[in-house]
């Protein structure tokens, strides 16, 4: 049996939350009936409603979490002729276009003095929606709070008149030897950073 051909027209028709389509990676599902069993909840399918939606959901879930929706879910292929409707519909600059603008003013290393210069330059790299997950905390954010207080609280004592043609910053973290004494926690949804995000 072919493979059914779906314009990107007839998929924008589908964009409520009675009547949800998606287009994932040139397949087109009709999710209408998992939105309310959705982990991440309604709203986040309801946003990409009617669109490709791929790169919203490539950074959170893996490849073949789509196995689990049912057959009927399939509706068939989109029409790559006419993928570039979806692009006319977007008043925004897509990520690809945000982030070359972002890398393009990108800082030299050597220019990056403490971890505050890197979570600027981050900011800025990032979209919005991923920048707010990993800058913001649980609930009240009080443990997010004692965290930044807590880091502040160490200081570097600077050693004048020593000889720093040779430096060393290697130390022991949680009993290993560590060459760079800076650990950044594990943390959920690396992809939403960089595609290989979930490697680190």
């Amino acid at each position: 049996m072919a493979t059914r051909l779906v314009s990107a027209a007839e998929v924008m028709k589908h964009h409520t939350v009675e009547d949800c389509w998606v287009v994932i990676h040139g397949k087109v599902y009709d999710v209408t009936k998992f939105l309310p069993d959705h982990p991440g909840g309604v709203n986040v399918i309801a946003k990409n409603a009617g669109r490709d939606a791929t790169k919203a959901f490539d950074p959170i879930h893996p490849k073949d979490v789509l196995t689990a929706l049912p057959a009927e879910a399939y509706i068939g292929d989109i029409d790559p002729s006419s993928v570039h409707l979806f692009s006319l519909h977007t008043s925004t600059p897509s990520t690809e276009e945000a982030s070359a603008i972002a890398v393009s003013t990108k800082p030299p290393i050597e220019h990056m003095i403490n971890v505050s210069d890197f979570e600027s330059v981050a900011q800025k790299q990032m979209n919005k929606e991923a920048w707010d997950y990993y800058c913001s905390g649980a609930d009240d954010e009080i443990t997010l709070k004692e965290n930044r207080a807590s880091f502040q609280r160490y200081w570097l004592c600077p050693r004048v008149l020593v000889d720093v043609s040779f430096v060393d910053v290697s130390t022991k973290l949680l009993g290993f030897d560590s060459s760079f004494p800076l650990y950044i926690s594990a943390t959920a949804l690396g992809k939403l950073a960089h595609a290989d995000g979930e490697l680190a």
